[in-house]
Order: structure tokens, then C-alpha cells, then sequence
């Protein structure tokens, strides 16, 4: 009975065979569940349950359900549930619904079920994973590369200093070149006292670069959740990668690091002073 609230069904339900009715309602309640089309000939349970409740009858063997079928089904099922189907028409949709998301969560996973539920609220159709994974890091590579022309507009001279952090180096008694970014990346988080020295050193060195940092992360003007994302990649891919980002967006990166890297020394500084305290008062 609740086939027949579906437009176009009716009408064509008479020359539909037994099989494709079936096809049709499981396409259809998958997608009212899920909000994604399956393939309903791949749940071989599921269609011999529902072709004996609607057919009083066991399924035939060798089930099958042509794309044709299934395509003309998922508009009739789309239309009649009030969404527009995924295609060239609803991309701009979904691209800007992603864009305005990834402005405030850069974490993929996070972006990735905002839109989702974004696409949902504005009635467009839920493409593969696949699909939406390459929308989304589009609109990464976008944002990265708007913020990267905001970057171009800092003076030179802070954008250089950011620099030397992967000008390479010899050190000395070391023929293998290094880079400076490389010697500022881990801290240790005990409380022994030359763990304690070698963080100092490391804030102190970062001190060096925290002016231009901070001019750099004000003329893009990007959030706390953007600084820890962009300086994530800095601690999990090689220098070489920093080095190869085209055009300004390196520098973006770097001020993240800095920042990021700068605060998280501090932190560590004062909960050391707060617990060496707490254990003198006890």
C-alpha cells in the first residue's frame, strides 16, 4: 500500500514484474533509512523476505536488477520524497554547503558527517563516500590556497624569517644537512631537569619567530582549530613537503607550527611549576 503513494509507481506498477516491485520498495527504504541508494540485488535476505510478504510466494533464483531499472527508480523514489538528485546541477550546492563547513572544521571526519547532514537539510541526494571525500578535499586545497593568497599580503621580511625555519644546514660535526624546524619539534613532557633545559631552549628558540607568526596568522585570520590543524602537518610529514606547497600557504603552515608549538612549551611550563607547588606544599 505504500508503494502506491509513490508518483509514477502506479501507473507503471502493472508492467512491472514481481521481481522489480520488490527491488523497487527495498531501494526505496534503504534510502529513507540510510539516505543512500544500495543496490537492492546484493541483499539477497532482504529481497527473499520482502518477495514472500508482498508476493505470497518463495523468490525465484538468479534475482536481478538491471542499472536502467534502478536508475528510473531512484528518481521516481527522489521525487517523491522531495530531493534533488546528486548531479552537475546540485555540485554547486554541495560544494558551497562544504565550503561554509570547512571554514570552522577542518578535521575530515568531523566535515565529512556535517555534510552529510547538511545535504540532507537541503533535500540533495547523498553521493558515495568516495564522492564526498573528493568534494570535501577540494574545498581544502580552496581554503588553503585563499589563505595562502592572504599570506602573499604580509611583508617580506616576517614571511623570511618564517622561512629560515627550513632553510637547510650543516651542523657542525655532522656532514648530513638538517633543518631547523627538525631540532623544534619534540618536547618531552617529563620533569627531569635537562628535559626541563632542552624545552627552554626550544621555546627560547621559537621566541625568535613568534612575531612574524603572529602577524601571519592575523592577516588570515584563522581560529585555534585551524592553527592545530595546519600545524599537525607539520609534525607528521618530512620537511621536503613543507618545502614543495606552492605559492605563499607555506608560510601558513610554518606560523601554525610556531604558535601552536610555542603555546604548548608554555602549557607544559606551568603545570610543571603548579605541580613542583602542589608536592612542596604537601
Amino acid at each position: 500500500k505504500k508503494l502506491q503513494d509513490f508518483p509514477g509507481f502506479r501507473k507503471s506498477s502493472q508492467s512491472m514484474s514481481k521481481e522489480n516491485k520488490v527491488h523497487f520498495f527495498l531501494t526505496a527504504v534503504y534510502y529513507i533509512f540510510s539516505g543512500k541508494f544500495y543496490y537492492a540485488s546484493k541483499a539477497t535476505k532482504d529481497f527473499d523476505y520482502c518477495y514472500r510478504i508482498l508476493n505470497n510466494e518463495n523468490s525465484p533464483k538468479g534475482l536481478s536488477y538491471n542499472k536502467s531499472s534502478f536508475t528510473r527508480h531512484k528518481t521516481v523514489i527522489l521525487k517523491r520524497l522531495g530531493y534533488r538528485p546528486f548531479d552537475s546541477k546540485s555540485y554547486d550546492t554541495i560544494y558551497s554547503l562544504s565550503k561554509k563547513i570547512t571554514s570552522t572544521k577542518l578535521d575530515l571526519k568531523d566535515a565529512f558527517y556535517s555534510l552529510v547532514d547538511a545535504m540532507r537539510e537541503a533535500k540533495v541526494e547523498v553521493p558515495s563516500v568516495f564522492k564526498l571525500q573528493e568534494i570535501l578535499l577540494r574545498t581544502l586545497n580552496d581554503y588553503e590556497f585563499e589563505l595562502g593568497d592572504h599570506c602573499s599580503k604580509v611583508e617580506e621580511k616576517y614571511l623570511l624569517e618564517l622561512e629560515d625555519l627550513i632553510s637547510p644546514a650543516t651542523m657542525k660535526n655532522d656532514k648530513r644537512v638538517r633543518y631547523k624546524i627538525s631540532t623544534l619539534k619534540n618536547i618531552s613532557h617529563s620533569k627531569k631537569s635537562n628535559d626541563i633545559t632542552d624545552n627552554a631552549r626550544i621555546h627560547k628558540e621559537l621566541g625568535k619567530y613568534i612575531n612574524a607568526a603572529e602577524i601571519v596568522i592575523k592577516k588570515t585570520m584563522i581560529g585555534n582549530e585551524s592553527i592545530n590543524y595546519f600545524s599537525t602537518f607539520i609534525f607528521n610529514e618530512d620537511v621536503k613537503e613543507i618545502i614543495r606547497k606552492k605559492g605563499h600557504v607555506k608560510y601558513l603552515y610554518l606560523a601554525c607550527f610556531v604558535i601552536y608549538q610555542y603555546g604548548k612549551i608554555q602549557d607544559h611550563f606551568i603545570k610543571t611549576l603548579f605541580d613542583h607547588v602542589g608536592a612542596a606544599l604537601t
